[in-house]
């Protein structure tokens, strides 16, 4: 087809534009965006509909839609000022508005095309009310709203209250939040409007409801002075409550306070009749006064103010917005800029990724470089550093160069007058830290914005000021001689090898592993010791990098070492060979070998980590509780911890999952006492083994409830142990579509630093979690990449990947031999007392078709495993073997918050009927 107007053609056949007969070369995008523009010419199109409809799931910037209308006006002889062709309609998009060739205005034009994840009804269980369980916004989506949302549509259902005033600085979503109600009331049935306020148009009566208005409502004729101004309101109140054809209209007004007098008082009226719900916004940044007050003082409007969005949060939008994992280091940085507010967080993400400053390599975002802050962002700021006197900007400089800087030393570096100056206009701030006072500018932009202006002499020159300050003032603390280091360094000043190696354990223990190497690696070769490759190798671990750090440790002769360190080497080169390579079988007769190496503590110290790796591995539960009661005589500290999580993680296995919980307890109150060391990073091996032993017990609301201790209500989990139980929660509970959001970014992290003992655990759960959400072929390249690797020796982890893989080929596979190979694993796990795993290999049989063969065991299981979960599954067997109780087992299933296992028993029931 072929649309003309003016001297251009645009031909879709053959994507072609052509101006006075000449071919006008134009990039794809560019083609496209013109061509929606012209099929949809009847209204305005929105940026977002042009970033779906052009670059689909792809992400790309706001900018990217500004360059492309560009070059389509560009091409057809149209600009920016003129926009004879493409108008620019501010704040809502663009609109084609030039005359077609040959085209009957009553011609048929493109329906709006249907947004994705769009509900165009609602559910039928519930007709009236508004439903939200959609996604509205699939590039940049309503993030940490949850409570507001449900504020607005309470007031909403209540009836008696007549709106809403979402009230917050700029950026925080309050836009975006009223959109949301607005789309959830649409797609339930609700007649709905909205109203932008614009300062332009403030003192322009009725100018903010005029599009919503008859084009003869201003038509008074007969009336004069306040009667004529009466009658106007009273027409124009009856043409908006027509719109609402008898029904509550939900009514959104953005920027109230923009809006004219008239058109508030319109507003105002509409509530207090009962006929309007309105869901109104308000830029709050500082002692405004708010609008429509009286309103919410008679109580007919609630006032929603919106705080900033928590970090946790943030980190989770970034995730799902660049559609992959984020570089940790990264995500800190940007959700520091941001400050809680989304809007700035889209506009520095937006803006890095235009400037190529934010990048994915190897499927995991990162930033090569400095933030980029958008051009009127980056505008406002160096303005305002441009305002200020040399000795201030000299001040801030340095302040933003320590990052964190000791307020004694700032005192003896900067004059006091100047940080108090520097104060008073919010450019710093001061933080109270334990005993001392810390000074640090008072938004990471500043810093980027000051760091990026500021000469390299300069920088080194600070950098020299600041270290002779710190030096003098004799740091005690290690984050300060951590920073003395660095700025030494950057000065390009000399730092003997003794501080380095003491700096790179300050970054090792504080996890800045990428700091932690930087420092190592300046020590020269010839003077490396033993302690050098201990750090060296502990720091390389921490970044993924296993098996260099593997080589380092093992080329270390353990006689250079005093024997605590020594035996942290052996240590760590256990843990390499279990976790990195699963050589499970050979770190533990490792650990084994050098325990008789060692005396006193240091053999205290392995002996007691064995107890937890040997736990994990699962085949000699009764020799982990053995050996950890023994421990536990004169075990203090760490070592207390490593003995009483092996042992708890030992009954785990055995199914004595109370005496599980009170060895956690115990395990708990030591931890409350203790701090990170080189050697022991946190509690998380406890955190995993509290969840799954929960979870195990049939009580999956208390495994939540821990989780969320742990981690936080809504946010997801850490890498590692915890990860793998949240997942594996998150599976057997039903939240299927939870365990993608969560494990897939940890997945693509390990899959690109090449560390697949850690992400095919975790596609245990995805897998199995992808057969419900019906993605067959995501969950059979799970099971493949699965039983690419399964680990040599038998034990709990190869177990439990071997089941989901079972589960897997049950879906489509040949279900007698999976249940063949369920019973297999089942008798080995017995074998070695794990029952655990036999009692969810059995579990796994049975509704595969297994009852005849699994409910005689599981019977004898449930009288010796802990917890309710047990007996339903033997009760599960005996339903499908013969006794036909299957729908109230599953009940009893679901009774216990275990949808797995619910929704399995019941379709192996329907198979079997």
């Amino acid at each position: 087809m072929t649309h003309r107007f003016a001297d251009v053609e645009v031909d879709t056949e053959v994507q072609e534009i052509r101006v006075a007969g000449n071919i006008v070369p134009v990039e794809p995008q560019v083609f496209s965006v013109l061509v929606h523009l012209i099929e949809h010419r009847e209204r305005v199109v929105p940026k977002e509909e042009l970033l779906d409809e052009v670059w689909g799931s792809r992400f790309i910037s706001a900018a990217a839609i500004t360059s492309r209308i560009k070059s389509a006006r560009k091409a057809v002889g149209d600009t920016g000022r003129d926009q004879h062709t493409i108008r620019t309609v501010h704040g809502r998009g663009y609109r084609f508005i030039a005359d077609l060739v040959g085209v009957d205005d009553d011609a048929p034009v493109a329906p709006p095309p249907e947004r994705r994840g769009d509900r165009s009804d609602a559910e039928p269980d519930d007709p009236g009310g508004i439903r939200t369980d959609r996604t509205l916004d699939e590039t940049w989506p309503i993030t940490g709203r949850d409570d507001e949302l449900s504020t607005v549509l309470t007031a909403f259902e209540r009836g008696r209250i007549g709106g809403v005033l979402l009230t917050g600085q700029a950026g925080l979503g309050k836009t975006r939040l009223a959109r949301a109600v607005l789309e959830a009331a649409t797609a339930a049935g609700h007649p709905t409007a909205r109203i932008n306020g614009h300062a332009s148009a403030k003192d322009v009566p009725l100018a903010a409801v005029a599009h919503l208005l008859p084009t003869d409502v201003t038509d008074v004729a007969g009336y004069q002075g306040d009667l004529a101004r009466t009658a106007l309101f009273q027409r124009a109140r009856r043409a908006v409550e027509a719109l609402a054809d008898g029904r509550r209209l939900v009514l959104m007004v953005d920027d109230v306070e923009r809006v004219d007098t008239l058109s508030q008082a319109l507003i105002g009226s509409l509530i207090s009749g009962g006929s309007v719900f309105a869901v109104m916004t308000q830029r709050l940044d500082g002692d405004e006064l708010i609008a429509m007050d009286h309103l919410v003082r008679s109580g007919d409007v609630i006032d929603v103010p919106l705080p900033p969005v928590a970090d946790d949060q943030l980190t989770a939008l970034l995730s799902r917005v660049l559609g992959g994992p984020v570089q940790p280091s990264t995500t800190e940085a940007l959700v520091a800029a941001a400050r809680g507010v989304p809007g700035v967080l889209r506009q520095l993400v937006e803006a890095s990724v235009d400037a190529r400053q934010l990048v994915n390599n190897r499927g995991v975002w990162r930033l090569t470089g400095r933030i980029t802050t958008p051009n009127d962002m980056g505008a406002a700021i160096t303005d305002r550093l441009d305002r200020l006197q040399p000795e201030q900007r000299d001040a801030l400089e340095l302040v933003a160069l320590a990052g964190d800087l000791d307020l004694d030393v700032a005192f003896s570096l900067i004059d006091d007058e100047v940080l108090d100056q520097l104060e008073l206009e919010g450019m710093i701030s001061v933080r109270e830290v334990g005993t001392s006072a810390r000074l640090r500018v008072s938004h990471p932009l500043f810093g980027e914005i000051l760091g990026s202006r500021v000469t390299p002499l300069r920088d080194r020159r600070h950098r020299q000021r600041l270290a002779e300050a710190l030096e003098t003032s004799s740091p005690t603390s290690a984050a300060d001689r951590l920073q003395l280091v660095q700025l030494r360094l950057g000065s390009d000043a000399e730092v003997d090898d003794a501080l380095l190696i003491e700096s790179g354990t300050l970054a090792v223990i504080e996890g800045d592993s990428g700091l932690a190497i930087r420092l190592l690696e300046r020590v020269p070769a010839e003077r490396r010791t033993a302690r050098h490759a201990q750090l060296y190798g502990e720091a390389l671990y921490m970044r993924g990098r296993f098996d260099q750090a593997g080589e380092v440790w093992e080329g270390i002769d353990l006689d250079d070492l005093d024997a605590d360190d020594a035996a942290f080497v052996v240590r760590r080169i256990a843990t390499w060979m279990f976790y990195g390579t699963w050589r499970h079988d050979e770190a533990l007769a490792f650990l084994d070998h050098h325990i008789a190496r060692f005396d006193g503590e240091a053999r205290a110290t392995l002996d007691s980590y064995w107890t937890t790796v040997a736990a994990l591995d699962g085949r000699r539960p009764d020799e982990v509780i053995e050996r950890a009661d023994a421990g536990l005589a004169d075990a203090t500290g760490h070592r207390r911890v490593d003995y009483l999580e092996g042992a708890a993680m030992a009954h785990f296995t055995r199914g004595e999952y109370v005496a599980a919980l009170e060895r956690l307890e115990q395990c708990q109150a030591v931890i409350a006492t203790l701090s990170r060391t080189l050697t022991w990073t946190g509690p998380a091996y406890a955190q995993f083994v509290e969840i799954l032993t929960l979870t195990e017990l049939g009580r999956a609301e208390a495994a939540w409830d821990a989780f969320d201790r742990y981690v936080g209500h809504g946010s997801p989990p850490p890498f590692g142990f915890v990860a793998i139980a949240a997942g594996r929660l998150a599976l057997l509970t039903g939240r299927w579509q939870q365990v993608l959001d969560w494990l897939d970014p940890h997945i693509h992290i390990c899959e690109a630093l090449g560390i697949t003992t850690n992400s095919r655990p975790l596609q245990a759960s995805t897998g199995l979690a992808a057969i419900q959400l019906g993605d067959d072929e995501r969950a059979r390249q799970d099971a493949d990449e699965m039983r690419h690797d399964y680990p040599a020796a038998t034990n709990t982890t190869s177990l439990d990947m071997r089941w989901a893989v079972a589960g897997i080929d049950a879906v489509d596979g040949d279900r007698e031999r999976v249940v063949d190979e369920l019973l297999a694993l089942a008798g080995h796990a017995g074998d070695h007392g794990n029952r655990y795993m036999e009692s969810m290999l059995l579990a796994a049989a049975t509704c595969a078709g297994g009852a005849p063969a699994t409910h005689a065991r599981l019977a004898e299981l449930s009288l010796v495993v802990d917890g309710e979960l047990a007996q339903l599954r033997a009760a599960a067997a005996a339903a499908l073997a013969g006794d036909g109780a299957v729908a109230q087992v599953a009940d009893g299933f679901d009774d216990l918050g275990l949808v797995w296992e619910a929704t399995a028993l019941r379709r192996a029931g329907e198979l079997l009927a």
